[in-house]
C-alpha cells in the first residue's frame, strides 16, 4: 500500500507541474498575441502614413515643376517680347517711346532665374505694360 501511495504522490506531483507549465504556456502566449497584434498595429500605421507622406511629395513636386514650367514659360515669353521690341524700335527708328523688357520692371521684378523657388515674378501686368 505504502508503494500505491507514493506513486499516486509522484502522480499528483506530475499533474501539479504539468498545469503549472501550461498555465505558464498561456501565459507566454497571450503575450505573444498582444505583441504581434501591435507589430500588425505599427505595421499598418506606417503604411498609412508613408502614404500619406508620398501623396503629400507627389503633390509638391507637381506643383514645382507647374511653377518651374511657368518660369520656363515667362522667360521665353519675356526673350519674345524683348526681341519684337527690338524689331520694332529698329523698324520705328531710334526715337521710338517703346522701351525695352529690362527697362519696363524698374528692377521691381525678378527674373524667374532669381526668383525665390516656387515662385515666378512676372506677372500678366507686367507684360502688358511692356507691350
Amino acid at each position: 500500500m505504502a508503494k500505491l501511495d507514493y506513486l499516486q504522490y509522484k502522480l499528483h506531483e506530475i499533474e501539479l507541474g504539468q498545469k503549472e507549465r501550461d498555465e505558464e504556456f498561456a501565459e507566454k502566449f497571450t503575450k505573444l498575441e498582444g505583441s504581434i497584434e501591435n507589430i500588425q498595429w505599427a505595421i499598418i500605421r506606417h503604411d498609412r502614413d508613408a502614404g500619406r507622406n508620398l501623396t503629400s511629395l507627389q503633390a509638391h513636386s507637381r506643383k514645382i515643376l507647374a511653377q518651374q514650367t511657368a518660369c520656363a514659360n515667362h522667360e521665353k515669353m519675356r526673350n519674345e517680347i524683348s526681341q519684337l521690341t527690338q524689331k520694332l524700335n529698329q523698324s520705328i527708328g531710334s526715337n521710338s517711346i517703346l522701351s525695352t523688357p529690362a527697362s519696363g520692371f524698374n528692377g521691381s521684378v525678378k527674373p524667374c532665374n532669381e526668383a525665390p523657388p516656387l515662385f515666378c515674378a512676372l506677372s500678366a501686368e507686367k507684360i502688358i505694360q511692356i507691350v
